[in-house]
């Protein structure tokens, strides 16, 4: 990631002027410690080097609904935030994708979400600092513990908040993918594409996910890896290593 996306994602000149900012490189082997694979499912587990060596580990992120994982941050800043792209390849892959309990605001056996939490639990003590935006993108809350409980707890206050039940379902949706810095690259606007399917006629919603189908066969190994190569989404995991001495 260059300095100056650097500086537009942390927004304050004095962090990057003070503190140790390193980018995470999905593609450099020598970044990464191999921690084998997960018991459950067989998933690859080799993350940065930087932050499993780490005396204190904290991931910060933030708490929202996520079309894969049920709720981002917490355990998915670790994984697939500071993943190698074997790892991450895996999490975006078919497997995971097509899981039906797989999907937002859902962490009840969410297949993405249990190998997340195994993984995290391979490497002993780790912290998170979650947060929650509103609608104007203002800071409502914040929580801080074990990355599972401090996660859950963020995920409890904010559930209530960004879920609105609908008395029907409707046959045309106008969404997006909520929009700046989310629009930045390609692979964002699958979540503009999977997120109203719960509320779509079957008709309709069969005709979006098979849109959906057609975009991941032809795409998303290819966004997945610009994305977490470009650095998105694991600039998290880079602050948290900010002072390793």
């Amino acid at each position: 990631m260059a300095v100056a996306e650097l500086a537009e994602l942390v927004g304050d000149p004095w962090v990057l002027e003070n503190i140790r900012v390193e980018n995470h490189n999905a593609h450099d082997d020598a970044q990464h410690v191999d921690l084998g694979r997960t018991q459950t499912r067989g998933t690859p587990v080799k993350l940065n080097r930087l932050f499993v060596e780490a005396d204190l580990k904290i991931a910060t992120g933030l708490v929202e609904p996520h079309f894969m994982a049920g709720w981002s941050g917490g355990r998915k800043v670790v994984v697939p935030g500071v993943a190698h792209h074997e790892t991450i390849r895996t999490f975006h892959s078919a497997r995971f994708m097509e899981d039906p309990l797989a999907v937002q605001c859902n962490l009840v056996g969410n297949a993405l979400h249990e190998e997340q939490l195994e993984i995290v639990r391979m490497l002993g003590d780790v912290y998170g600092l979650n947060t929650v935006l509103d609608e104007e993108r203002n800071l409502v809350f914040v929580s801080f513990g074990e990355i599972v409980a401090g996660h859950a707890a963020a995920v409890e206050f904010v559930n209530g908040a960004t879920r609105v039940g609908l008395p029907r379902k409707f046959s045309t949706v106008v969404t997006s993918s909520a929009g700046y810095p989310l629009d930045k690259t390609y692979y964002q606007t699958i979540k503009g594409m999977v997120t109203p399917l719960a509320i779509l006629t079957r008709r309709d919603a069969d005709h979006r996910l098979r849109m959906f189908r057609r975009f991941r066969i032809a795409g998303v190994s290819r966004g997945a890896d610009a994305s977490h190569r470009a650095g998105t989404g694991t600039i998290s995991g880079d602050i948290d290593r900010q002072d390793l001495g």
